[in-house]
């Protein structure tokens, strides 16, 4: 669960989302057209793409001098399936209620609760 864990924190930024759609809806771009459509800095988009390459959700590829990124298609269908799988709501119970278990600290609660009443 960890690294579901990582790639929502790559995720958990607007500036990052931005760019995921950016590069969803518009393919392959370049440093210079992030700054112009998010209107930043270059290191402040550097520093946003560098963490969703780390993160695996874009790949990177340099033409002369310039750097260009594209959507990692197939790590954001991971990202999805992981996702889904881990938290399929039909898997869990309707009740959120505690039940009975064998937890020492669950018991001894249930002891103290019963105590009191």
């Amino acid at each position: 669960m960890s690294g579901l864990a990582d790639e929502f924190k790559a995720l958990a930024d607007a500036t990052r989302l931005h760019i995921i759609y950016l590069l969803m809806t518009r393919g392959e771009m370049c440093v210079c057209e992030f700054m112009e459509l998010l209107d930043a800095t270059q290191s402040n988009v550097s520093f946003h793409l560098k963490t969703l390459k780390y993160a695996g959700f874009i790949t990177a590829r340099k033409e002369g001098k310039w750097m260009f990124y594209s959507l990692n298609r197939k790590a954001l269908e991971q990202f999805k399936t992981e996702f889904g799988e881990t938290f399929d709501l039909d898997k869990w119970p309707e009740s959120s209620r505690c039940s009975s278990c064998d937890i020492p600290a669950c018991k001894q609660a249930e002891v103290r609760s019963e105590e009191k009443h």
